[in-house]
């Protein structure tokens, strides 16, 4: 998944579910199979802590790691396969074109903020955005009530999942 700059065109490309923001106008992308995937686990780990099992057993333990590891087997077949669920993903086989999309960049446009899905919410600002993850991931590491995530922090993680910001400004 990704999303780029064509500077020269004034165009944004994005495959997969990363944020574009222009100035403040927020374009997620939205995924289908991944949504329905993280409530689907978000279901599994709150049946488990209602079985009785703790925050700290949860957090990073064998069932969610094997349930995460089933999703991501799961979502990996849906990648740059067409139907209901598929969706673009750098992997090695050719993106179909629907799922390469292409953002015109407005002359006004000042500010162009690219984030990977590793920010649960539009990221506006990287210092701010790193406190806000960091709070929910205080309040929530299983990424299941607040924000619905295929994946939770596992065990010495730092995050639910890698992520990448960069924000452009033009001059």
């Amino acid at each position: 998944m990704f999303a780029v700059l064509h500077k020269k065109r004034r165009e944004v490309w994005r495959v997969g579910n990363p944020w574009v923001i222009f100035d403040d106008e927020v374009v997620a992308g939205q995924l289908p199979a991944f949504t329905r995937a993280a409530s689907f686990r978000a279901v599994y780990v709150q049946a488990l802590a209602a079985k009785g099992f703790s925050r700290h057993e949860l957090t990073g333990g064998v069932h969610d790691v094997e349930f995460q590891q089933m999703l991501d087997d799961t979502l990996g077949q849906l990648a740059n396969n067409y139907g209901t669920f598929g969706f673009g993903a750098l992997n090695g086989i050719d993106i179909p074109p629907p799922f390469v999309e292409v953002f015109s960049v407005d002359a006004g446009v000042k500010t162009i903020t690219l984030a990977t899905d590793g920010y649960p919410f539009p990221p506006r600002e990287l210092q701010s955005s790193e406190l806000e993850l960091e709070s929910a991931l205080l309040d929530d590491p299983m990424m299941v009530s607040r924000f619905e995530t295929v994946h939770g922090r596992g065990k010495g993680w730092t995050s639910f999942d890698d992520r990448a910001f960069i924000q452009i400004q033009s001059g």
